[in-house]
């Protein structure tokens, strides 16, 4: 494709995207000064005292309570080093007051885990980098299971980075489902799917994840990516919408209504990690995803584990008979591959096959 033709589409998605991306609200309140009040679970206090004292904090104790100062932008790292130093954090229960906020009785429906508040209070962080654009895609390659040399699809794994840090996808979901933000990161991660992908010219299936969040516009969400793949001239027919959520799905009225939401517009679908979670044969059958893929948990040394060996072949007969195309990803050696190439999978993706990847790899794995 001409660079000036790929500048053009570029230009005219970016706009597009800056038009249809849901708003954003900065969580300011953790920026700010104020008192962390700490109802600790165990009989950690005394230890925590001393790590508060050596580390410079103020605090008092009340009523069987850590009350303790945080400055201007203090919040954040003070949690994260009370998840890390505290044995029991799981359990321990917390409250943020602002200063000159002191808390009412109305506050006190507001107190929640450690884990959970260190998680909202890296929201202005998570906030602030889809604001700048910061996540950014590598590719995958998924390959016939025949003729592992032929390109069948690229997954978009999303990447960012953080104080110079590689940060993974796996905790950027875990700050945006403690902190509500599912819906901005996948919408964020989406588009830059997209836009890598129309940027490379791929010209295979491209596989974008997405978290099965509810919302009340579930149109709105999808006219916005309609109208970015028309801008890159990418064809619906060429997406498969990967639902990643791997844990279970309380709705899965919703998640089917979503997913032919999807299908009407002309997208594929397909269903992470079966044999895990969510992903059990009767969410299948009534799913019915054009694709379905192993979990990663099976593969791994699958030609050595006969009570794998049993279950996986089971799962694969019945993708076969539902009609649905089958990916075992996350192979690693030539045995596994060769296990599920007898076994009739029909795609494979590993880092046998190749490494993830910017700009998209050609496998490296001859098969």
């Amino acid at each position: 494709m001409p660079t000036r033709e790929r500048a053009r589409r570029r230009a005219i998605a970016d706009e597009r995207r800056r038009t249809a991306s849901p708003p954003v609200d900065p969580a300011a309140v953790f920026l700010r000064p104020g008192e962390l009040w700490v109802r600790l679970a165990g009989s950690s206090s005394a230890t925590l005292q001393r790590d508060l004292t050596t580390g410079g904090h103020r605090w008092t104790e009340r009523d069987g309570l850590l009350l303790i100062d945080v400055p201007a932008f203090g919040l954040e790292p003070l949690l994260l080093g009370l998840v890390s130093s505290l044995p029991d954090h799981l359990d321990t229960r917390v409250l943020f007051a602002p200063a000159g906020q002191p808390p009412a009785i109305s506050d006190y429906f507001d107190v929640e885990t450690l884990d959970r508040l260190a998680a909202r209070a890296q929201s202005g962080w998570l906030l602030e980098l889809i604001r700048r654009g910061s996540l950014h895609t590598v590719f995958q390659p998924i390959v016939s299971a025949r003729k592992p040399s032929q390109v069948y699809a690229y997954e978009c794994l999303m990447r960012s980075e953080h104080e110079g840090a590689l940060v993974g996808p796996d905790r950027l979901l875990a700050i945006a489902r403690g902190t509500g933000l599912l819906l901005e990161l996948d919408w964020a991660a989406r588009m830059t799917a997209l836009h890598a992908a129309g940027d490379h010219a791929i010209d295979a299936l491209i596989f974008v994840n997405f978290t099965p969040s509810r919302t009340a516009e579930p149109g709105r969400w999808i006219r916005g990516t309609l109208d970015q793949l028309e801008a890159l001239r990418i064809a619906p027919e060429r997406v498969v919408f990967e639902i990643t959520e791997s844990e279970a799905v309380e709705d899965l009225d919703y998640l089917m209504d979503l997913v032919g939401w999807y299908r009407q517009a002309g997208f594929r679908v397909a269903v992470d990690d079966l044999g895990a979670g969510y992903a059990t044969l009767n969410v299948l059958h009534r799913l019915r995803p054009e694709y379905v893929k192993v979990d990663m948990a099976l593969v791994r040394d699958i030609d050595r584990d006969a009570y794998k060996s049993t279950l996986v072949a089971k799962f694969l007969e019945a993708a076969r008979e539902l009609g649905v195309l089958t990916v075992a990803e996350g192979i690693e050696s030539p045995g596994e591959a060769a296990w599920f190439r007898q076994h009739g999978v029909d795609l494979l993706q590993g880092y046998l096959v190749a490494r993830p990847g910017s700009p998209p790899p050609l496998p490296t794995w001859p098969g």
